[in-house]
């Protein structure tokens, strides 16, 4: 049981790392730069291989460590294969929800490409919350009023 456990945690961070390499650039990055594409706000083309090398290498890293699992470790191999499925799903829903870091990572890979380093707004994906010079939160954060501490009791 505790193989299990330990094979199902080391699978899951080796899924989630990897996948995230292998399936944010297929499922993400490439679909975004297609859009700018389309809408004229590239420089230059970006190349597709630039979307394709990462995602072979750590597919090729992912299958190495699976036949090292099984070869070294078969006791952890059962829970290295589900933490790997585990991982993949995680990511998997990433590519529906992108954040700031995503938006940051694609902008800092792919800035040298954009007519406008703008085009990624990254800035005001997730606005910083008004605060009062103490640092209590604001109870209008609207800039056309004054807002008031929001009593915390």
């Amino acid at each position: 049981m505790m193989t299990f456990l330990i094979g199902l945690v080391v699978g899951y961070g080796v899924s989630v790392f990897a996948t995230s390499n292998i399936v944010l650039p297929l499922f993400w990055s490439r679909p975004k730069v297609r859009t700018l594409e389309r809408q004229g706000r590239l420089l230059r083309p970006i190349p597709a291989g630039l979307f394709l090398v990462a995602p072979f290498v750590w597919s090729l890293l992912v299958l190495g460590s699976v036949v090292v699992v099984n070869a070294v470790f078969p006791s952890l191999s059962g829970g290295y294969w589900i933490g790997l499925l585990g991982g993949f799903g995680q990511t998997m829903r990433l590519v529906s929800t992108p954040n700031a870091d995503m938006e940051s990572d694609f902008e800092n890979t792919f800035g040298s490409y954009l007519k406008n380093r703008s085009d990624v707004d990254v800035t005001n994906a997730f606005p910083p919350v008004p605060r009062d010079i103490t640092g209590a939160f604001l109870s209008n954060p609207h800039p056309k009023t004054s807002g008031r501490p929001v009593n915390s009791r």
